[in-house]
Parts: structure tokens; C-alpha cells; sequence
């Protein structure tokens, strides 16, 4: 049972996700499959992180591809990702301390760009 004081008690579970509105931004926390506890997340409505160049991964639709450019959009990504190997999870833990103004932007393009490698999700820039 949640002590009243948990910020969690106000959120709506997803399959190893939560969200929840507060007065900073949606807080979401993420729990990868190789870290035993959820790691928090806040996603500030100002602050994106860009990088360049793009990341070309595949989408859900077919055919289609997302040029993946900024720290926040790479972080939907890994979410959408079915396969979770090692990289994947570095590339979660990667882009969490980039927009925690941990890490630089780089940073996380260059762990985003190997997770999508090791899925088999990164596309040809073309």
C-alpha cells in the first residue's frame, strides 16, 4: 500500500510506465527491464535537447521513417521499442540524465544511434 505522501499515488499505470500532471510538467517514470526500481523523469515543457545530426529509425507504419533530432523525441522512441537489449537500456539511462542536464545532447544522440543499430530499427539517412 502507497503512503499518502508518494507521488505516485496519482498516477495512471502503462506497462512498466507511469504519468502523472504536476505543477513543473508530466512526470513520467520509466522502468527498464534491466533496473529494478522506476527511474523518475520529468520532461520540462521548455527545454529540448537538440542534437544533429538526425537519427533515421523505422516507425510503426510502414515505409515511414522519423528523423530523430532531439533528446526528448529519441526518449518516445526507445519507449515505442518492443526489443530491450543492453544498449536500449543505456540509451533510456542516457537520455534521462541528458534532460536531467546531466549529459550532453551528443551524448545521447551517439547511445540512441547504437540502441536503434542493436534493434534493427535505425534506417538508411538517404
Amino acid at each position: 500500500m502507497r503512503k499518502a505522501t508518494d507521488p505516485h499515488s496519482g498516477c495512471t499505470s502503462k506497462k512498466n510506465r507511469c504519468e502523472f500532471q504536476t505543477r513543473e510538467g508530466l512526470h513520467r517514470s520509466l522502468q527498464p527491464a534491466l533496473v529494478g526500481r522506476p527511474v523518475l523523469l520529468y520532461i520540462s515543457p521548455m527545454a529540448t535537447h537538440w542534437f544533429s545530426p538526425p537519427v533515421p529509425v523505422r516507425t510503426e507504419r510502414a515505409g515511414l521513417t522519423r528523423n530523430v533530432n532531439n533528446v526528448e523525441a529519441a526518449g518516445q522512441e526507445l519507449m515505442k521499442w518492443t526489443k530491450r537489449g543492453p544498449k536500449w537500456n543505456q540509451a533510456v539511462r542516457v537520455c534521462i540524465a541528458c534532460i536531467a542536464d546531466q549529459m550532453e545532447p551528443e551524448e545521447a544522440r551517439k547511445a540512441f544511434l547504437a540502441a536503434a543499430e542493436e534493434e534493427g530499427m535505425l534506417r538508411s539517412s538517404e
